[in-house]
């Protein structure tokens, strides 16, 4: 019994020191008025790392990545003020994070289990083009209610290549906004690949 009380403790030290996740919002270390200093103090100043951060359209700017090398928790700022590394003006979770944000909401989610959440309908971009599956508008849901930042999600479709799907699929897509509940996009049910919160 003497020998297995230390493998115990330790176990249970080990349990102890093992902290759930944090997923994000606009508060705590991603409040209107952070800092990366901040997010060194709760995320530990060696996962808190300057780098330059892609945008979209082959452009970049640079920012902080926290746990840079942990694809599950990786989360990507950019700055309002980049010279001293406050105010955050973006924070960004990708495939692979298992974080979530409001109500929930992680990478993977569908589209009626984000409507759901909302509590009504929404609208987002249209598919096959460089902002597909943006949402635009929560339409006053619950999901509109996230404070100093908006919430945005990007919905990717997962098809097999039926003709119902690839009909649907050409009825939500192109440079235009579509309701979330479209009977097409109801029958594609995409999911979520990309989560933002983007600063007021």
């Amino acid at each position: 019994m003497s020998r297995l009380m230390p493998l115990m403790l330790l176990a249970a030290l080990a349990g102890c020191r093992t902290a759930p996740p944090i997923d994000i919002a606009c508060s705590g270390p991603f409040s209107a008025n952070s800092t990366d200093t901040k997010m060194m103090e709760v995320f530990g100043p060696a996962n808190v790392i300057a780098d330059n951060i892609a945008t979209g359209e082959g452009q970049s700017e640079e920012g902080t990545v926290i746990f840079p090398l942990d694809k599950q928790r990786r989360i990507e700022v950019l700055w309002k003020d980049p010279l001293h590394r406050r105010n955050p003006k973006s924070v960004r979770l990708q495939a692979s994070s298992v974080r979530r944000t409001y109500g929930g909401i992680g990478i993977g989610a569908d589209l009626k289990r984000v409507e759901a959440r909302n509590g009504k309908p929404f609208t987002l971009a249209g598919f096959g083009w460089d902002y597909a599956g943006t949402t635009a508008s929560w339409n006053g849901g619950s999901l509109s209610k996230t404070g100093p930042c908006t919430l945005k999600l990007r919905f990717q479709p997962q098809t097999n290549g039926t003709a119902s799907e690839e009909a649907a699929l050409k009825a939500t897509s192109g440079d235009r906004e579509f309701s979330s509940a479209m009977p097409e996009m109801q029958l594609l049910d995409p999911k979520v690949y990309e989560i933002l919160l983007q600063y007021r």
